[in-house]
């Protein structure tokens, strides 16, 4: 049978056999309401050819200890511990769901951050990620060498103008790199080549930390 409690409308499926004929008092385990439950009444047709007619068995109602439904065997979560389980376990999974993002994106900022720490050894590893560092603001130097000072000055050569460039080349590793050629561009205001030369350092190896 079906007992619904008055207070809340919270209902529960119960035993018939738990519930005597003269009633039972329960508590509705949601709200701690309290009242006395009767069985559903028999109803018993009196077949006749003129009508029918329902006759419903009358009852004594007797206060006894109330039982809490809970304690009934055959009595089903009420509804409101129905939705606190199911809105529990919506949490929960919702709070995996969040574990498993943040950890997705924990692990992609170590390994951006890996990149931008060794991006010199990245680009060593693959050379055209240089162009993606570069867009990127983190342009990375592979050499080891750093062009410092430079200047150009007009000169006079072989009686004709030209232009002289100078400038110091400084090793930044800590060990000894050989310089290799030097190219240079004159640009206009457009930012076009002009004029390009290779040039040769008169002294290609150049120490740890020093410069030429």
């Amino acid at each position: 049978m079906i007992l619904t409690c008055p207070e809340c409308a919270t209902s529960y499926f119960v035993d018939d056999r738990k519930i005597a004929p003269e009633g039972r008092a329960v508590k509705c385990a949601s709200c701690g309401h309290r009242w006395t439950a009767h069985p559903e009444a028999t109803l018993e047709l009196d077949v006749s050819a003129e009508e029918g007619a329902v006759a419903r068995e009358p009852f004594e109602p007797e206060v006894e200890e109330p039982a809490a439904l809970s304690d009934l065997p055959g009595a089903e979560l009420p509804k409101v511990i129905r939705a606190k389980v199911e809105t529990t376990r919506k949490v929960r999974e919702a709070a995996t769901h969040g574990i498993v993002w943040a950890g997705m994106a924990a692990t992609i900022a170590i390994v951006v951050g890996l990149a931008v720490v060794f991006r010199v050894d990245v680009v060593k590893i693959m050379p055209g990620s240089a162009k993606a560092y570069a867009l990127a603001g983190l342009p990375v130097n592979t050499l080891g060498l750093v062009i410092e000072g430079s200047r150009a000055e007009p000169a006079l050569q072989d009686g004709h103008a030209a232009l002289s460039i100078s400038g110091m080349i400084r090793n930044v590793e800590d060990h000894a790199i050989v310089t290799p050629p030097l190219k240079i561009e004159l640009l206009d205001k457009a930012g076009k080549t002009i004029v390009t030369k290779v040039a040769r350092p008169a002294d290609p190896v150049v120490p740890p930390g020093e410069t030429r």
